[in-house]
């Protein structure tokens, strides 16, 4: 299935507190990102329909809403540009709203799944260590800027076509 995703363009994290699970939820719940895509999922397309629209109207949208929540520094979203262009990895990392927009019309067999707090822009690169609150070592999701309650298979989707994609070493 990642292959087939990447083409059409139980892990637990170290934290167990019931503050950290807070604060994941209180993200899933209020993220202005995800509120964004609502919005860009019931716009209309450049013809004119609601239905299916292209990766540039898309980008578009979603660099118009950024503009809107921070200063963006043009030379450097070109510099992303560029990269994306040539890297699938970094596209697929770069493009999460689209992937948010898509996957259940790509993966409509998944959308039924239980709903669970997930990570969102899953990727291999979201997983890391650090020090805890005690200076213990521990490995797990180190980003949850996009984190969301969605069908749980979507958040392993991603993650395998991250590792599909990424550069082998």
């Amino acid at each position: 299935m990642a292959t087939m995703l990447a083409l059409r363009l139980n892990i637990r994290t170290p934290v167990h507190s019931e503050t950290a699970r807070n604060h994941f939820r209180e993200l899933a719940h209020h993220h202005s990102f995800w509120k964004v895509l609502a919005v860009i999922k019931q716009k209309s397309n450049s013809r004119g329909g609601i239905g299916p629209r292209s990766f540039l109207d898309d980008n578009r949208e979603f660099e118009r809403w950024l503009r809107s929540q921070c200063k963006v520094v043009e030379r450097d979203l070109d510099e992303k540009h560029k990269k994306m262009k040539d890297d699938p990895f970094v596209f697929l990392r770069a493009t999460f709203f689209r992937w948010a927009r898509s996957i259940e019309a790509l993966c409509p067999e998944l959308t039924d799944a239980p709903r669970v707090p997930s990570v969102g822009d899953t990727h291999i690169e979201n997983f890391g260590t650090w020090r805890d609150a005690e200076g213990r070592l521990v490995w797990g999701v180190n980003d949850f800027d996009e984190a969301a309650s969605i069908a749980y298979p979507f958040d392993l989707v991603r993650l395998a076509t991250s590792a599909r994609l990424a550069p082998k070493a």
